[in-house]
């Protein structure tokens, strides 16, 4: 006689409808997180950190202006004739003129003095072609300072010459008289300039121009 079923569902049918159940439950959860936060809506852009030069006030510029000076000169606005009078050069040699225009060597006195608004002469020697050259420029007092502590380098102390301050060496084959009144810096210098004394004429006359200022 065959065995009569049961009404009840079998266990196995129980273990499948569970599998389902689960399938379908993680399949929610994993089609859940596919969907957008709803407190960010699609498509809205990410506000992006402002950046350094974006926020306050912009950085200055480090760089210097046209303006600035770095050397803290003075101008200096005295004529050659002035500074060495035409009346002292022919003196010193009849054979002497100004020569103009000027340009002072590279990486001499005169072209500093110039560059740092100074004044710059030079007489030449119509014979030789020998020159003289005599600059005045003006500082403040660090740059003063400065200019001092070059100028007695290897030099000989010289006194004659008026000032508050002078020196002389010999460069390269060039006497270098540099005398300082206040704030200015006064340098004459020529292969005629074998000694101190060769430089006095041009030297005590641009003293006493600057002294009368």
């Amino acid at each position: 006689m065959r065995p009569t079923r049961t009404s009840g569902p079998r266990v196995r049918f129980g273990g499948v409808a569970v599998a389902s159940a689960l399938v379908a439950g993680g399949l929610a959860l994993v089609l859940a997180g596919c969907v957008p936060d709803a407190g960010a809506p699609a498509g809205t852009p990410t506000p992006s950190r402002p950046s350094a030069a974006a926020s306050g006030s912009a950085a200055p510029d480090p760089s210097p202006s046209a303006t600035t000076d770095p050397r803290s000169s003075i101008p200096v606005d005295i004529a050659c004739s002035t500074l060495v009078s035409n009346d002292t050069v022919y003196q010193y040699g009849p054979i002497y003129s100004a020569k103009s225009p000027f340009t002072p060597p590279e990486a001499s006195a005169a072209a500093q003095a110039r560059a740092d608004r100074g004044t710059t002469c030079e007489w030449i020697n119509t014979s030789s072609g020998t020159t003289i050259d005599v600059s005045v420029a003006r500082y403040r007092v660090a740059t003063l300072g400065e200019q001092k502590a070059a100028s007695a380098a290897g030099a000989t102390t010289v006194s004659q010459w008026g000032g508050d301050a002078g020196f002389f060496r010999a460069q390269d084959g060039t006497g270098v008289a540099t005398a300082f009144v206040g704030d200015y810096w006064i340098v004459a210098s020529s292969v005629e300039f074998g000694a101190a004394a060769d430089a006095d004429p041009f030297v005590r006359s641009a003293v006493a121009a600057v002294r009368s200022r």
